[in-house]
């Protein structure tokens, strides 16, 4: 029994290096664990003023919108025994997709505790009562979770003259797991508090890998194929803290900056900062830690929770974290008589559309963005995935080359990389198309080198292989969408899915030919024979190497009410034909008086060179011209405008508009017969999804009904 015993004492005093990657490393986790309880120590009571802000937004191909933002400002009074209370001081929010003003949140009450922070409480929280955003690297069981590794030590000085030592403890995952961070956290030399954490998630959220196996089934009943798959991702998440008296360490800004996607049809920013100033402490240095707040069982805390709510109708609300601790404290809210002054009051924060650093300033955000580079970060470990027909964006499409294309997509970790594989059978002639690649994602962009057999559309804007051309195919017996066949390989180049998609770069290597038409049947074709499909163009064969680059930007402006945007295209091929292209767009949205709202698009391009038919500029559809199909006008210089006046709210407004465009040779831009056409329209959610009735009336235009998604209005 000896030998057994003191062997055991030999392997306990070996450091466990499979979690401390070196021995300096664990005594940071074990100090800042230890730091954990004792950091409200002595804290009695404390005022501070506390503002919030939260940002949701929309990304679309033409423009992006804003969702939702909401700004708050509050002072916040916290006391170890006794009521806490909170006085509004301003709140406002907006959803500029669908309203035209900004409102007093309908459950101010209710959200104000979130801005109440508790010493005692987890200081890796955002928000939510205390929910916990990732199973804390500092827990007592997160050797399961995390590795650790030393990092830098930085040493900064007060304005006093004293400096503090700060030591870096990188946080690694064990493994890929949205519950688990990826980071580092900074603690001071002397009492071992956490000053400052920065991370990300070990792997974005992801619905059909991260929900229980009964919800998953539940959802999949119910979700679009064309929305999946639905992952949250974040850019990174901050907590600052700064020293009062010496002392304690309280916060001073958390932010957090994500992204949701939902399948290739939308994308949603997201955004929250909440800053604290103005401090004002009681505090007893000679006083021990405070006992923990008290643990509720199940039954008192559903008499707790009733109590909250009953409560909550008069000026008092809860602040409870019913998941993790199910404590819970009483809070009073404290509202002006005028709730509406709330809405105008000087104290608060400009809102993320008007402002990116206003609560933080802009060397936070430099310290925050250099900062994030040096994350430990793990390969982006997924199951493999494998999506067909309706149960993945894009796989089942119909147009007048295909007819009915029939796809599945299979998606496969390697790595840190991804490869992906989708193929597609045409039921018109049966031809398969194949594209292949490796995805590699870096914080700053993504990259895919990818090898192809596939139908493409002249003009990607157009949107032709999407669902909405598919519809009107389909049923209506129209494709205004032009086509050829390519088979090659390339290189794509965009911002990671978390910034703003300013650029997009392409090189590639490829043989084009024509696409021949495979179909006339359509639903309106069953009942009327003499309805079919125009002819595709006749695409010149060609073997070219080239490049193409797109720059866009976009300012909102008037809390979201307002916009001014662009893009700029280069395109330059060498080969069977060497060429360039270069085209300009602009738009501006601004509210007009009374209930009206007024938009405007310019647009134009020229070329150099010898530019292949499936290269030229084509007009006609609703995204270049409406009261005309596809191909009404094509050449190797455009130009095009519109303008639109539309009454109501942004959720649902009625339009009248008119565009103007002309494509044809350079010579000829100002003398030759435009196409010009008139409408009037219905537009919901800000432009999201649009109808329109036009009527071409310059060569040959007829009247038709447009249906399209992400307009000007």
């Amino acid at each position: 029994m000896l030998p057994i015993l003191l062997a055991v004492g030999l392997l306990a005093q070996q450091p466990d290096t499979a979690t401390y990657l070196d021995p300096r490393a664990r005594e940071l986790v074990l100090r800042g664990r230890a730091a954990r309880a004792a950091q409200a120590a002595g804290l009695l009571a404390y005022t501070a003023v506390a503002k919030q802000r939260i940002y949701l937004g929309l990304r679309a191909l033409r423009r992006d919108r804003v969702f939702y933002h909401s700004e708050t400002a509050a002072r916040v009074h916290w006391h170890r025994s006794g009521r806490d209370s909170i006085e509004m001081l301003g709140a406002r929010e907006g959803i500029p997709i669908a309203l035209p003003h900004d409102e007093v949140p309908e459950d101010v009450r209710g959200d104000a505790p979130d801005l109440l922070w508790n010493p005692a409480a987890d200081r890796m929280s955002f928000g939510n009562g205390g929910d916990v955003f990732v199973h804390h690297p500092l827990g007592d069981s997160a050797a399961a979770d995390y590795q650790y590794r030393t990092g830098d030590t930085t040493r900064i000085a007060l304005p006093n003259g004293t400096v503090i030592e700060l030591y870096e403890l990188k946080v690694i995952p064990r493994r890929a797991d949205p519950r688990l961070m990826a980071g580092s956290i900074w603690l001071e030399a002397k009492g071992y508090s956490m000053v400052r954490a920065l991370f990300q998630l070990a792997r974005p959220w992801d619905l059909s890998l991260d929900l229980d196996s009964e919800s998953r089934t539940e959802v999949n009943k119910h979700l679009p194929g064309f929305l999946t798959p639905i992952r949250g991702e974040l850019k990174y998440a901050a907590i600052e803290f700064s020293l009062w008296a010496g002392r304690w360490w309280v916060p001073r800004l958390q932010r957090l900056d994500g992204v949701g996607t939902a399948g290739s049809f939308a994308t949603f920013p997201l955004r929250f900062e909440t800053a604290y100033s103005d401090y004002v402490v009681e505090a007893d240095s000679t006083e021990r830690a405070p006992p923990p707040e008290p643990v509720l069982d199940s039954a008192t805390a559903d008499s707790v929770r009733r109590s909250c709510r009953a409560d909550s109708l008069g000026t008092a609300t809860c602040q409870c974290d019913w998941g993790r601790e199910r404590s819970c404290r009483p809070v009073t809210v404290i509202l002006p008589h005028d709730t509406l002054a709330l809405l105008s009051s000087p104290d608060l924060p400009p809102s993320f559309v008007s402002d990116q650093t206003a609560l933080a300033t802009r060397a936070d955000l430099e310290d925050i963005l250099s900062g994030i580079q040096g994350l430990p970060t793990i390969g982006l470990d997924r199951e493999p995935r494998v999506q067909a027909l309706l149960r993945g964006p894009g796989l089942l499409r119909y147009n007048r080359v295909e007819a009915l294309s029939l796809g599945a997509r299979a998606t496969v970790p390697i790595g840190g990389m991804t490869a992906d594989g989708t193929l597609r059978v045409a039921t018109s002639d049966g031809q398969p198309d194949l594209d292949a690649g490796v995805t590699r994602k870096t914080q700053d962009l993504t990259a895919r080198f990818g090898a192809y057999r596939r139908l493409s559309g002249v003009d990607p804007d157009a949107k032709s292989l999407g669902f909405g051309n598919s519809m009107e195919a389909l049923v209506l017996g129209r494709d205004d969408g032009d086509y050829f066949r390519a088979a090659g390989a390339e290189v794509t180049v965009v911002p990671a899915v978390s910034e703003a998609p300013s650029y997009e770069w392409r090189l590639y290597a490829e043989h084009q030919f024509v696409a021949r038409l495979g179909t006339e049947q359509s639903l309106a074709h069953w009942f009327d024979r003499g309805t079919g499909f125009r002819p595709t163009i006749a695409a010149d064969r060609a073997d070219e190497i080239g490049s193409g680059l797109r720059l866009r930007g976009d300012l909102p402006l008037a809390e979201g009410r307002a916009e001014l945007g662009g893009n700029l295209d280069m395109d330059l091929a060498v080969g069977t034909y060497a060429f360039g292209r270069l085209s300009l767009a602009g738009r501006a949205t601004a509210p007009l008086p009374g209930s009206l709202q007024g938009a405007v698009e310019v647009a134009g391009g020229a070329s150099a060179g010898t530019v292949p038919a499936q290269s030229h500029w084509y007009l006609g559809g609703p995204t270049t011209a409406r009261g005309y199909g596809g191909n009404a006008m094509n050449g190797t210089a455009f130009w095009r405008a519109r303008a639109e006046v539309a009454f109501g709210i942004p959720g649902a407004r009625l339009a009248a508009f008119s565009d103007a465009g002309w494509a044809g040779t350079g010579r000829d831009a100002f003398t030759s017969r435009p196409l010009i056409s008139a409408g009037i329209g219905a537009s919901f959610l800000d432009g999201l999804f649009r109808i329109d009735l036009a009527r071409g009336l310059t060569r040959g235009g007829g009247t038709r009904l447009e249906l399209y998604t992400d307009a000007v209005l």
